[in-house]
């Protein structure tokens, strides 16, 4: 047996070399008990992935769904008729406005300017839209309805307006 001294530190460290023997089946032996340890942390983390698939309700490919999509190309359809008739009332009411007074011509401008460009703004929105599956659908519909209605009313609520009678 021959002995190694290491000093570090004024400490005398003393190693002792093994036998080939056990230096040829001791590292092959860390080595695998190493390499199954690291398998079954793999096995534990497919297994959780496997039941959170389990837990899931099937799903639906609902991108090629025919009705999902139908109703996303109506709704289109729809909103972008909406937007262009919104867009013939404000050229309408900026005709409108220009032969008021300077006053109440500049008040309705700067409100309609405002009015035009919530309108673009709500095209854009729709042309930018991608479908993320059906519920996300539901909620951009429902919120864009909502701001398309509000919208609509305001052009609508400002030409009834004493200004442009």
């Amino acid at each position: 047996m021959h002995v190694l001294t290491i000093s570090a530190n004024f400490i005398r460290v003393k190693l002792f070399t093994m036998k080939k023997s056990t230096f040829m089946y001791g590292v092959p032996i860390l080595y695998f008990s190493l390499f199954f340890a690291s398998c079954s942390g793999q096995g534990e983390k497919f297994h959780d992935a496997s039941e959170e698939l389990m837990d899931k309700p099937p799903q639906t490919n609902e991108e090629n769904d025919p009705k999902y999509l139908a109703d996303m190309e109506n709704y289109r359809k729809k909103v972008m008729l909406d937007i262009e008739e919104n867009n013939h009332r404000i050229i309408e009411l900026k005709n409108i406005a220009s032969t008021q007074s300077k006053e109440i011509r500049l008040r309705s401008l700067g409100i309609l300017d405002q009015l035009e460009r919530q309108n673009k703004s709500m095209e854009m929105k729709m042309i930018d839209y991608t479908g993320d599956g059906i519920e996300n659908w539901r909620s951009f519909k429902a919120e864009f309805s909502s701001d398309m209605k509000t919208l609509s009313n305001s052009l609508k609520t400002l030409k009834s307006s004493k200004s442009f009678n």
